[in-house]
């Protein structure tokens, strides 16, 4: 959701605002959001979100999903949305 990518935005500009009181090169840094409740069945949704995170800088997509069937969601996940998924380039990298 925009509220989950908001919320994103803000804390990687903290990790930003430390990284350059520590004098660290943020984007060294690999950064990872976790989506929860992920479905293959609304692939585009998904797609959409990835590419909001990724304009953010965010360089891996971790998910979980409570489903009945989860090899079927994987598979279908794996055909898909993963090739997709794969086009999608975070910021700054």
């Amino acid at each position: 959701t925009v509220q989950d990518v908001d919320a994103v935005a803000i804390k990687l500009d903290a990790l930003r605002r430390h990284c350059d009181a520590l004098g660290r090169d943020y984007s060294t840094i690999e950064k990872t959001a976790l989506v929860a409740a992920v479905s293959a069945k609304d692939a585009d949704a998904f797609l959409a979100h990835a590419e909001k995170l990724a304009a953010l800088g965010i360089d891996h997509v971790q998910f979980r999903d409570d489903v009945a069937d989860p090899v079927g969601m994987i598979t279908e996940f794996g055909e898909k949305v993963a090739p997709r998924l794969a086009e999608i380039q975070p910021a700054g990298r």
